[in-house]
């Protein structure tokens, strides 16, 4: 069973969330189901890093830009200096053409995601998943991929 709980209707200053009551729902949810995941958002905020904190994984999304790698290693450098274990930390490359990305952070790859952005997009602009447009596309396979990953390393934990 999956349960999702979506972004609120109005948008609001990412500063504005209750650092308090965030960590109260998390701490619920981590009660209520076995695992739960937590989207952030590419910017961060002062509850960011409290959140992070308490995640069992850290599944850290880049691409091939050099903004992209910048922040990663960025982000990385923060989970070393604040003591968060590298074992939690999976790095995903997204929309990789090619297979060069790997030595580019200096850091395991976990998974990597292909690039198919006209099947991305049909998918998104449908509402469904990559896999109700395209099910034999590589970008369906390798996030089919990541998700057996995902729960064989929680599983594992």
């Amino acid at each position: 069973t999956v349960a999702v709980v979506a972004a609120p209707e109005k948008i609001a200053p990412i500063e504005a969330v209750d650092v308090d009551q965030l960590m109260r729902i998390l701490d619920l949810a981590r009660r209520q189901y076995d695992h739960v995941v937590l989207d952030l958002p590419g910017n961060w905020a002062n509850w960011t890093l409290s959140a992070i904190d308490k995640a069992d994984m850290i599944l850290l999304v880049v691409d091939l830009s050099i903004g992209s790698l910048r922040q990663a290693r960025r982000r990385i450098t923060l989970f070393e200096e604040t003591g968060i274990d590298a074992s939690r930390i999976r790095i995903v490359a997204n929309r990789i053409e090619k297979r060069m990305f790997r030595d580019a952070l200096h850091y395991p790859v976990f998974a990597t995601v292909h690039s198919d952005y006209a099947v991305v997009q049909s998918a998104q602009d449908q509402g469904v998943l990559v896999a109700s447009v395209a099910r034999k596309n590589r970008v369906a396979t390798d996030l089919a991929a990541l998700a057996e990953q995902v729960a064989g390393a929680l599983h594992k934990g």
